[in-house]
Protein backbone atom coordinates (compact mmCIF):
# COMPACT_ATOMS: atom_id res chain seq x y z
CA UNK A 1 0.00 0.00 0.00
CA UNK A 2 2.93 2.33 0.63
CA UNK A 3 3.99 1.95 -3.03
CA UNK A 4 0.44 2.77 -4.12
CA UNK A 5 0.42 5.96 -2.09
CA UNK A 6 3.72 7.00 -3.66
CA UNK A 7 2.33 6.29 -7.15
CA UNK A 8 -0.68 8.52 -6.57
CA UNK A 9 1.56 11.22 -5.07
CA UNK A 10 3.81 11.19 -8.14
CA UNK A 11 0.78 11.37 -10.48
CA UNK A 12 -0.57 14.36 -8.58
CA UNK A 13 2.85 16.04 -8.82
CA UNK A 14 2.87 15.53 -12.59
CA UNK A 15 5.57 12.83 -12.53
CA UNK A 16 3.46 10.34 -14.46
CA UNK A 17 6.41 8.46 -16.01
CA UNK A 18 7.95 7.69 -12.60
CA UNK A 19 4.51 6.77 -11.27
CA UNK A 20 4.00 4.41 -14.23
CA UNK A 21 7.37 2.69 -13.59
CA UNK A 22 6.52 2.10 -9.91
CA UNK A 23 3.03 0.87 -10.83
CA UNK A 24 4.45 -1.65 -13.31
CA UNK A 25 6.89 -2.93 -10.66
CA UNK A 26 4.02 -3.28 -8.15
CA UNK A 27 1.95 -5.29 -10.63
CA UNK A 28 4.94 -7.59 -11.30
CA UNK A 29 5.11 -8.58 -7.61
CA UNK A 30 3.89 -11.98 -6.49
CA UNK A 31 0.97 -10.48 -4.58
CA UNK A 32 -1.20 -7.67 -5.95
CA UNK A 33 -4.57 -6.20 -5.01
CA UNK A 34 -7.20 -3.86 -6.47
CA UNK A 35 -5.27 -0.77 -5.40
CA UNK A 36 -2.30 -1.88 -7.48
CA UNK A 37 -4.66 -2.26 -10.47
CA UNK A 38 -6.15 1.16 -9.81
CA UNK A 39 -2.74 2.78 -9.57
CA UNK A 40 -1.53 1.38 -12.90
CA UNK A 41 -4.89 2.06 -14.56
CA UNK A 42 -4.80 5.73 -13.60
CA UNK A 43 -1.22 6.03 -14.82
CA UNK A 44 -2.23 4.55 -18.17
CA UNK A 45 -5.20 6.93 -18.38
CA UNK A 46 -2.81 9.85 -17.92
CA UNK A 47 -0.34 8.47 -20.45
CA UNK A 48 -3.09 7.91 -23.04
CA UNK A 49 -4.27 11.50 -22.65
CA UNK A 50 -0.71 12.78 -23.06
CA UNK A 51 -0.09 10.61 -26.12
CA UNK A 52 -3.38 11.75 -27.64
CA UNK A 53 -2.40 15.39 -27.12
CA UNK A 54 0.87 14.66 -28.98
CA UNK A 55 -0.96 12.53 -31.57
CA UNK A 56 1.58 9.76 -30.88
CA UNK A 57 -0.16 6.80 -32.52
CA UNK A 58 2.44 4.23 -31.44
CA UNK A 59 2.21 5.07 -27.72
CA UNK A 60 -1.57 5.33 -27.93
CA UNK A 61 -1.73 1.77 -29.26
CA UNK A 62 0.71 0.45 -26.65
CA UNK A 63 -0.90 2.09 -23.64
CA UNK A 64 -4.43 1.22 -24.83
CA UNK A 65 -3.46 -2.44 -25.06
CA UNK A 66 -2.09 -2.40 -21.53
CA UNK A 67 -5.15 -0.66 -20.11
CA UNK A 68 -7.58 -3.01 -21.85
CA UNK A 69 -5.73 -6.01 -20.36
CA UNK A 70 -6.16 -4.83 -16.77
CA UNK A 71 -9.16 -6.23 -14.84
CA UNK A 72 -11.26 -3.28 -13.68
CA UNK A 73 -12.10 -3.35 -9.92
CA UNK A 74 -15.84 -3.65 -9.26
CA UNK A 75 -17.80 -0.55 -8.31
CA UNK A 76 -15.24 2.07 -9.33
CA UNK A 77 -17.48 4.15 -11.61
CA UNK A 78 -15.11 7.12 -11.82
CA UNK A 79 -12.22 4.95 -13.02
CA UNK A 80 -14.52 3.10 -15.40
CA UNK A 81 -15.65 6.32 -17.06
CA UNK A 82 -12.10 7.66 -17.35
CA UNK A 83 -10.85 4.29 -18.66
CA UNK A 84 -13.56 4.30 -21.34
CA UNK A 85 -12.70 7.84 -22.38
CA UNK A 86 -8.93 7.18 -22.41
CA UNK A 87 -9.36 4.07 -24.58
CA UNK A 88 -11.49 6.05 -27.02
CA UNK A 89 -8.54 8.41 -27.53
CA UNK A 90 -6.63 5.60 -29.22
CA UNK A 91 -9.06 5.68 -32.11
CA UNK A 92 -8.26 7.73 -35.19
CA UNK A 93 -8.96 11.44 -34.69
CA UNK A 94 -9.90 11.16 -31.02
CA UNK A 95 -6.94 13.28 -29.92
CA UNK A 96 -9.00 16.25 -31.08
CA UNK A 97 -11.55 15.55 -28.33
CA UNK A 98 -8.78 15.80 -25.77
CA UNK A 99 -7.67 19.09 -27.35
CA UNK A 100 -11.23 20.39 -27.02
CA UNK A 101 -11.29 19.40 -23.36
CA UNK A 102 -7.96 21.11 -22.73
CA UNK A 103 -9.27 24.30 -24.35
CA UNK A 104 -12.31 24.05 -22.10
CA UNK A 105 -10.24 23.64 -18.94
CA UNK A 106 -8.21 26.71 -19.92
CA UNK A 107 -11.40 28.77 -20.39
CA UNK A 108 -11.09 28.88 -24.20
CA UNK A 109 -14.67 27.80 -24.78
CA UNK A 110 -14.98 29.22 -28.29
CA UNK A 111 -11.96 27.22 -29.49
CA UNK A 112 -13.32 24.11 -27.78
CA UNK A 113 -16.66 24.54 -29.53
CA UNK A 114 -15.00 24.87 -32.94
CA UNK A 115 -13.20 21.56 -32.41
CA UNK A 116 -16.37 19.86 -31.20
CA UNK A 117 -18.27 21.26 -34.17
CA UNK A 118 -15.78 19.79 -36.66
CA UNK A 119 -15.88 16.42 -34.91
CA UNK A 120 -19.66 16.40 -34.93
CA UNK A 121 -19.70 17.20 -38.64
CA UNK A 122 -17.39 14.22 -39.25
CA UNK A 123 -19.57 11.96 -37.05
CA UNK A 124 -16.53 11.51 -34.81
CA UNK A 125 -18.17 12.74 -31.63
CA UNK A 126 -19.37 10.09 -29.18
CA UNK A 127 -22.67 10.56 -27.30
CA UNK A 128 -20.61 10.77 -24.11
CA UNK A 129 -18.88 13.85 -25.57
CA UNK A 130 -22.11 15.76 -26.15
CA UNK A 131 -22.45 17.00 -22.58
CA UNK A 132 -18.96 18.50 -22.67
CA UNK A 133 -19.79 20.21 -25.97
CA UNK A 134 -23.03 21.51 -24.46
CA UNK A 135 -21.30 23.03 -21.44
CA UNK A 136 -18.78 24.80 -23.68
CA UNK A 137 -21.63 26.14 -25.82
CA UNK A 138 -23.29 27.48 -22.68
CA UNK A 139 -20.12 29.13 -21.32
CA UNK A 140 -19.19 30.62 -24.70
CA UNK A 141 -22.69 32.01 -25.19
CA UNK A 142 -22.73 33.39 -21.66
CA UNK A 143 -19.45 35.18 -22.39
CA UNK A 144 -20.89 36.61 -25.62
CA UNK A 145 -23.96 38.08 -23.91
CA UNK A 146 -22.11 39.39 -20.87
CA UNK A 147 -19.48 41.21 -22.94
CA UNK A 148 -21.84 44.16 -23.55
CA UNK A 149 -25.18 45.50 -22.38
CA UNK A 150 -26.09 45.88 -26.06
CA UNK A 151 -24.48 42.98 -27.97
CA UNK A 152 -23.84 43.55 -31.68
CA UNK A 153 -26.06 41.75 -34.23
CA UNK A 154 -23.19 39.38 -35.02
CA UNK A 155 -22.91 38.41 -31.35
CA UNK A 156 -26.66 37.86 -31.10
CA UNK A 157 -26.54 35.73 -34.23
CA UNK A 158 -23.77 33.55 -32.79
CA UNK A 159 -25.67 33.13 -29.52
CA UNK A 160 -28.76 32.00 -31.43
CA UNK A 161 -26.71 29.57 -33.51
CA UNK A 162 -25.20 28.11 -30.35
CA UNK A 163 -28.67 27.48 -28.95
CA UNK A 164 -29.68 25.79 -32.19
CA UNK A 165 -26.60 23.54 -32.11
CA UNK A 166 -27.22 22.65 -28.47
CA UNK A 167 -30.79 21.54 -29.13
CA UNK A 168 -29.46 18.92 -31.58
CA UNK A 169 -27.10 17.34 -29.02
CA UNK A 170 -27.81 14.18 -27.07
CA UNK A 171 -27.80 15.44 -23.48
CA UNK A 172 -29.78 14.54 -20.37
CA UNK A 173 -33.15 16.28 -20.08
CA UNK A 174 -33.85 17.46 -17.42
CA UNK A 175 -30.36 18.39 -16.24
CA UNK A 176 -28.46 21.41 -14.91
CA UNK A 177 -27.06 21.99 -18.41
CA UNK A 178 -30.53 21.95 -19.96
CA UNK A 179 -31.74 24.55 -17.43
CA UNK A 180 -28.66 26.71 -18.00
CA UNK A 181 -29.35 26.83 -21.73
CA UNK A 182 -32.92 27.87 -20.98
CA UNK A 183 -31.54 30.81 -18.99
CA UNK A 184 -29.65 31.86 -22.12
CA UNK A 185 -32.83 31.58 -24.19
CA UNK A 186 -34.78 33.68 -21.69
CA UNK A 187 -32.01 36.29 -21.68
CA UNK A 188 -32.19 36.56 -25.48
CA UNK A 189 -35.99 36.68 -25.46
CA UNK A 190 -36.05 39.41 -22.82
CA UNK A 191 -34.10 41.55 -25.30
CA UNK A 192 -36.47 40.58 -28.14
CA UNK A 193 -33.81 38.49 -29.88
CA UNK A 194 -35.52 35.09 -29.67
CA UNK A 195 -38.97 33.60 -30.19
CA UNK A 196 -39.28 32.03 -26.75
CA UNK A 197 -42.63 30.24 -27.32
CA UNK A 198 -41.07 28.33 -30.23
CA UNK A 199 -37.89 27.56 -28.29
CA UNK A 200 -39.64 26.20 -25.19
CA UNK A 201 -41.72 23.98 -27.46
CA UNK A 202 -38.49 22.16 -28.33
CA UNK A 203 -36.89 22.55 -24.90
CA UNK A 204 -39.88 21.00 -23.14
CA UNK A 205 -41.39 22.77 -20.13
CA UNK A 206 -41.75 19.38 -18.44
CA UNK A 207 -37.95 19.40 -18.09
CA UNK A 208 -37.69 21.95 -15.28
CA UNK A 209 -35.59 20.82 -12.33
CA UNK A 210 -37.03 21.17 -8.83
CA UNK A 211 -34.55 24.00 -8.20
CA UNK A 212 -36.01 25.91 -11.14
CA UNK A 213 -39.19 26.44 -9.08
CA UNK A 214 -37.45 27.84 -5.99
CA UNK A 215 -37.62 31.58 -5.38
CA UNK A 216 -34.57 33.38 -4.02
CA UNK A 217 -34.63 36.06 -1.32
CA UNK A 218 -31.80 38.61 -1.36
CA UNK A 219 -30.05 39.94 1.72
CA UNK A 220 -32.22 43.06 1.61
CA UNK A 221 -35.39 40.96 1.69
CA UNK A 222 -36.33 41.18 -1.98
CA UNK A 223 -37.83 38.01 -3.46
CA UNK A 224 -36.71 37.18 -6.99
CA UNK A 225 -38.85 35.15 -9.40
CA UNK A 226 -37.79 31.62 -10.30
CA UNK A 227 -36.49 30.51 -13.68
CA UNK A 228 -39.76 28.67 -14.28
CA UNK A 229 -41.76 31.82 -13.51
CA UNK A 230 -39.70 34.04 -15.78
CA UNK A 231 -39.73 31.63 -18.70
CA UNK A 232 -43.45 30.75 -18.66
CA UNK A 233 -44.38 34.39 -18.05
CA UNK A 234 -42.31 35.66 -20.98
CA UNK A 235 -43.30 32.84 -23.32
CA UNK A 236 -46.98 33.42 -22.53
CA UNK A 237 -46.64 37.16 -23.07
CA UNK A 238 -44.96 36.70 -26.45
CA UNK A 239 -47.39 34.01 -27.59
CA UNK A 240 -50.36 36.22 -26.69
CA UNK A 241 -48.87 39.27 -28.44
CA UNK A 242 -48.26 37.25 -31.61
CA UNK A 243 -51.64 35.53 -31.47
CA UNK A 244 -49.82 32.21 -31.90
CA UNK A 245 -52.71 29.78 -31.40
CA UNK A 246 -50.47 26.69 -31.44
CA UNK A 247 -48.10 28.11 -28.82
CA UNK A 248 -51.03 29.31 -26.72
CA UNK A 249 -52.58 25.85 -26.70
CA UNK A 250 -49.23 24.33 -25.68
CA UNK A 251 -48.56 26.91 -22.97
CA UNK A 252 -52.07 27.06 -21.48
CA UNK A 253 -51.73 24.05 -19.10
CA UNK A 254 -48.31 25.28 -17.95
CA UNK A 255 -49.70 28.78 -17.37
CA UNK A 256 -52.60 27.42 -15.31
CA UNK A 257 -50.22 25.25 -13.28
CA UNK A 258 -47.99 28.27 -12.58
CA UNK A 259 -51.03 30.28 -11.44
CA UNK A 260 -51.73 27.63 -8.82
CA UNK A 261 -48.08 27.44 -7.75
CA UNK A 262 -47.59 31.24 -7.59
CA UNK A 263 -50.99 32.84 -6.86
CA UNK A 264 -49.29 36.17 -6.07
CA UNK A 265 -47.90 36.52 -9.60
CA UNK A 266 -50.49 38.76 -11.28
CA UNK A 267 -48.82 38.53 -14.69
CA UNK A 268 -49.87 34.91 -15.08
CA UNK A 269 -53.49 35.96 -14.63
CA UNK A 270 -53.08 38.79 -17.10
CA UNK A 271 -51.68 36.40 -19.70
CA UNK A 272 -54.54 33.96 -19.06
CA UNK A 273 -56.98 36.71 -20.04
CA UNK A 274 -55.05 37.31 -23.26
CA UNK A 275 -54.92 33.57 -23.97
CA UNK A 276 -58.66 33.18 -23.56
CA UNK A 277 -59.25 36.16 -25.84
CA UNK A 278 -56.92 34.78 -28.52
CA UNK A 279 -58.73 31.45 -28.37
CA UNK A 280 -62.06 33.21 -28.95
CA UNK A 281 -63.35 32.61 -25.42
CA UNK A 282 -64.28 36.27 -24.98
CA UNK A 283 -66.86 35.86 -22.22
CA UNK A 284 -64.39 33.95 -20.04
CA UNK A 285 -61.70 36.49 -20.82
CA UNK A 286 -63.94 39.40 -19.77
CA UNK A 287 -64.94 37.65 -16.54
CA UNK A 288 -61.28 37.17 -15.57
CA UNK A 289 -60.42 40.72 -16.64
CA UNK A 290 -63.18 42.13 -14.44
CA UNK A 291 -61.93 40.17 -11.42
CA UNK A 292 -58.45 41.38 -12.25
CA UNK A 293 -59.51 45.04 -12.48
CA UNK A 294 -61.35 44.83 -9.15
CA UNK A 295 -58.12 43.78 -7.43
CA UNK A 296 -55.86 46.10 -9.43
CA UNK A 297 -58.12 49.11 -9.85
CA UNK A 298 -55.19 51.52 -9.48
CA UNK A 299 -53.12 49.89 -12.23
CA UNK A 300 -53.46 51.37 -15.73
CA UNK A 301 -52.73 48.06 -17.46
CA UNK A 302 -55.68 46.35 -15.73
CA UNK A 303 -58.03 48.91 -17.30
CA UNK A 304 -56.26 48.72 -20.63
CA UNK A 305 -56.71 44.95 -20.63
CA UNK A 306 -60.38 45.27 -19.73
CA UNK A 307 -60.87 47.92 -22.40
CA UNK A 308 -59.35 45.73 -25.09
CA UNK A 309 -62.05 43.13 -24.41
CA UNK A 310 -65.03 45.47 -24.74
CA UNK A 311 -67.13 45.16 -27.89
CA UNK A 312 -68.90 48.47 -27.11
CA UNK A 313 -66.75 51.42 -28.33
CA UNK A 314 -68.06 53.64 -25.51
CA UNK A 315 -66.92 51.12 -22.91
CA UNK A 316 -63.49 50.87 -24.53
CA UNK A 317 -63.22 54.65 -24.36
CA UNK A 318 -64.28 54.63 -20.70
CA UNK A 319 -61.74 51.96 -19.72
CA UNK A 320 -58.86 53.70 -21.48
CA UNK A 321 -59.72 57.01 -19.81
CA UNK A 322 -59.90 55.26 -16.44
CA UNK A 323 -56.48 53.72 -17.09
CA UNK A 324 -54.90 57.12 -17.72
CA UNK A 325 -56.32 58.40 -14.44
CA UNK A 326 -54.24 55.80 -12.58
CA UNK A 327 -50.78 56.75 -11.26
CA UNK A 328 -48.19 55.64 -13.82
CA UNK A 329 -44.97 56.63 -15.52
CA UNK A 330 -45.05 57.97 -19.06
CA UNK A 331 -42.63 55.24 -20.15
CA UNK A 332 -45.42 52.68 -19.87
CA UNK A 333 -48.62 54.38 -21.06
CA UNK A 334 -47.65 55.35 -24.62
CA UNK A 335 -49.49 52.39 -26.12
CA UNK A 336 -52.58 53.17 -24.03
CA UNK A 337 -52.56 56.78 -25.25
CA UNK A 338 -52.58 55.61 -28.86
CA UNK A 339 -55.50 53.26 -28.18
CA UNK A 340 -57.42 56.09 -26.55
CA UNK A 341 -56.58 58.38 -29.47
CA UNK A 342 -58.14 55.94 -31.93
CA UNK A 343 -61.33 55.78 -29.86
CA UNK A 344 -61.48 59.57 -29.42
CA UNK A 345 -61.08 60.14 -33.16
CA UNK A 346 -64.17 58.03 -33.86
CA UNK A 347 -66.18 59.61 -31.03
CA UNK A 348 -65.85 63.17 -32.32
CA UNK A 349 -62.91 64.39 -30.22
CA UNK A 350 -60.13 64.94 -32.80
CA UNK A 351 -58.31 67.66 -30.81
CA UNK A 352 -58.04 65.44 -27.74
CA UNK A 353 -57.07 62.48 -29.97
CA UNK A 354 -54.20 64.44 -31.51
CA UNK A 355 -53.11 65.59 -28.06
CA UNK A 356 -52.72 61.98 -26.91
CA UNK A 357 -50.60 61.14 -29.97
CA UNK A 358 -48.33 64.15 -29.59
CA UNK A 359 -47.82 63.47 -25.89
CA UNK A 360 -46.85 59.87 -26.58
CA UNK A 361 -44.50 60.77 -29.45
CA UNK A 362 -42.83 63.63 -27.54
CA UNK A 363 -41.89 61.25 -24.74
CA UNK A 364 -40.71 58.55 -27.16
CA UNK A 365 -38.52 61.08 -28.97
CA UNK A 366 -36.87 62.13 -25.69
CA UNK A 367 -36.25 58.48 -24.84
CA UNK A 368 -34.80 57.70 -28.28
CA UNK A 369 -37.60 55.38 -29.40
CA UNK A 370 -38.93 55.20 -32.95
CA UNK A 371 -42.45 56.21 -33.97
CA UNK A 372 -44.82 53.22 -33.58
CA UNK A 373 -46.69 51.99 -36.63
CA UNK A 374 -50.04 52.62 -34.90
CA UNK A 375 -49.08 56.27 -34.49
CA UNK A 376 -48.06 56.55 -38.14
CA UNK A 377 -51.46 55.21 -39.22
CA UNK A 378 -53.31 57.69 -37.00
CA UNK A 379 -51.17 60.61 -38.16
CA UNK A 380 -51.93 59.76 -41.80
CA UNK A 381 -55.69 60.21 -41.25
CA UNK A 382 -57.29 63.44 -42.63
CA UNK A 383 -58.69 64.49 -39.24
CA UNK A 384 -55.18 64.59 -37.75
CA UNK A 385 -53.85 67.11 -40.26
CA UNK A 386 -56.90 69.33 -39.90
CA UNK A 387 -56.85 69.48 -36.09
CA UNK A 388 -55.05 71.47 -33.42
CA UNK A 389 -54.06 69.34 -30.44
CA UNK A 390 -55.69 69.70 -27.03
CA UNK A 391 -53.33 68.55 -24.25
CA UNK A 392 -54.40 65.54 -22.16
CA UNK A 393 -56.62 66.48 -19.23
CA UNK A 394 -57.71 64.49 -16.20
CA UNK A 395 -60.89 66.52 -16.16
CA UNK A 396 -61.63 65.24 -19.66
CA UNK A 397 -60.90 61.62 -18.66
CA UNK A 398 -63.25 61.86 -15.67
CA UNK A 399 -66.17 62.62 -18.02
CA UNK A 400 -65.99 59.05 -19.32
CA UNK A 401 -64.24 57.01 -16.63
CA UNK A 402 -67.24 56.42 -14.35
CA UNK A 403 -68.82 54.12 -16.92
CA UNK A 404 -65.74 51.91 -16.69
CA UNK A 405 -66.13 51.52 -12.94
CA UNK A 406 -69.71 50.35 -13.44
CA UNK A 407 -68.44 47.37 -15.45
CA UNK A 408 -66.81 45.96 -12.33
CA UNK A 409 -70.05 45.73 -10.38
CA UNK A 410 -72.82 45.40 -12.96
CA UNK A 411 -73.08 41.63 -12.40
CA UNK A 412 -73.25 41.91 -8.60
CA UNK A 413 -76.56 41.81 -6.74
CA UNK A 414 -77.78 45.02 -5.10
CA UNK A 415 -77.63 45.10 -1.31
CA UNK A 416 -79.70 47.43 0.86
CA UNK A 417 -77.37 49.46 3.04
CA UNK A 418 -76.88 52.87 4.65
CA UNK A 419 -73.73 54.96 4.80
CA UNK A 420 -72.70 55.74 8.38
CA UNK A 421 -70.21 57.96 10.16
CA UNK A 422 -66.51 58.16 9.36
CA UNK A 423 -63.77 56.92 11.73
CA UNK A 424 -60.03 56.22 11.85
CA UNK A 425 -57.95 53.30 13.09
CA UNK A 426 -55.11 53.77 15.54
CA UNK A 427 -51.89 54.23 13.59
CA UNK A 428 -53.72 55.07 10.35
CA UNK A 429 -55.05 58.58 11.09
CA UNK A 430 -54.49 59.66 7.51
CA UNK A 431 -56.79 56.97 6.16
CA UNK A 432 -60.33 57.80 7.31
CA UNK A 433 -62.89 55.04 6.88
CA UNK A 434 -66.67 55.03 6.88
CA UNK A 435 -69.10 52.57 8.40
CA UNK A 436 -71.54 50.82 6.10
CA UNK A 437 -74.71 49.40 7.64
CA UNK A 438 -76.03 46.48 5.61
CA UNK A 439 -79.66 45.43 5.88
CA UNK A 440 -80.08 41.81 6.91
CA UNK A 441 -82.99 39.46 7.32
CA UNK A 442 -84.69 39.60 10.74
CA UNK A 443 -83.58 36.94 13.13
CA UNK A 444 -85.90 33.93 13.20
CA UNK A 445 -87.94 33.54 16.37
Amino acid sequence: MSDTKEIFRLRKAGEVDQAYTLAKEAMAASETDDWDVRALSWCLVDLLKRAAGQNDRARLSTFAGELEALPLPDGDDILENQRRFALSLAEEGRHEVLSARNHSKAGRHEQACHLYHDLLAKHALYPADHAGYGWDLYRWTKDILSASDTPAPAAIGQARRNLNIYMKLSVDRPSPLHSCMLKIAWQLASRNHLDLPVFVGFWGLENFLSDDYDRFTTTDGKTLPTLAEKVVQRAAKDAAAAGNASAIATLMPHLEAMMLRYPDNVWFRQNLVKFLSSLGRQDEAREHAILFAREKSQEFWAWELLGDLQADPELRLACYCKGLLCPSEEDFVGRLRLKLSRELSTHGYPAEARGEIETALTHRAKSGYRVPRDAEELMAAPWYKETTAAPPSKKFYIRFASRAEEILFEELDWINACVGESFTIEGEKRKPRRRLYIADKPMAR
